[in-house]
């Protein structure tokens, strides 16, 4: 039932990235993920500097396949 489930995440920062993780263990078969940030030293409080930089939407896609690698996202490199 899960895996028939569509959504879709604004942000894939503070709340959008721990959301999708949350979604993706829960078995949500199809997620749309929109953001266009990077992360920067402000955004986290223990950022590790290797990270630094890197789009948050790779950070997130790299963190969904490792819960679950069966499931589909697709995520999009825009402002909402």
């Amino acid at each position: 039932m899960h895996q028939q489930a569509r959504l879709f995440i604004a942000g894939a920062g503070g709340l959008g990235s721990p959301v999708a993780m949350y979604l993706t263990a829960a078995g949500i078969g199809t997620m749309r993920i929109v953001d266009y940030d990077r992360v920067e030293l402000g955004n986290l409080l223990q950022t590790p500097s290797e990270i630094i930089g890197i789009l948050t939407l790779l950070l997130i896609s790299s963190r969904l396949d490792q819960i679950a690698s069966d499931f589909y996202s697709v995520s999009y490199l825009s402002r909402f």
